[in-house]
């Protein structure tokens, strides 16, 4: 009998589990959102924190390196390396998928989504995403960050 109760039971587990609501919290396209967005700052810091005196800084005023985001949810890159236009539309490292959530717009691709975080300034909108890693030999690391701004023209 306890095994007809244990059999029974666990069955009833793996039928609720199996019946839960597989719905997403998915984010949306902002209209807001669509267009090219340009590299307007990046910076480089010592140290796990953006903050303080970049050991690297540049203002970019060049259309160099930008983000499409289209309003199907599809996103290109575009920069001098390896996603130079016109090659980049056909090209699987340039392109990716993206949406927006709260005040955020995810990109993703290969599996991996990155957060930029949008901010309006006078009617102009940015968005900045901070990158905290660790560089250098194995026997002698040291951690950085990077803020990578783009603002949308």
């Amino acid at each position: 009998m306890k095994t007809k109760i244990f059999f029974v039971s666990l069955l009833s587990i793996i039928v609720n589990f199996g019946c839960e609501d597989e719905t997403e919290t998915e984010g949306t396209i902002n209209g807001d959102y669509v267009g090219n967005w340009y590299e307007s700052y990046f910076a480089n810091y010592d140290g796990e924190e953006c903050s303080g005196e970049p050991t690297t800084e540049r203002e970019e005023t060049s259309d160099s390196y930008f983000w499409t985001l289209n309003d199907d949810g599809s996103a290109l890159v575009t920069n001098e390396t390896m996603c130079s236009a016109p090659d980049n539309a056909d090209s699987e490292w340039c392109t990716a998928t993206w949406t927006s959530s709260g005040g955020n717009i995810l990109i993703s691709s290969y599996g991996i989504t990155s957060s930029y975080t949008v901010s309006e300034t006078q009617g102009v909108l940015q968005m900045s995403i901070v990158v905290q890693g660790q560089s250098g030999s194995q026997d002698n690391m040291t951690p950085f960050c990077q803020l990578t701004r783009f603002t949308k023209i």
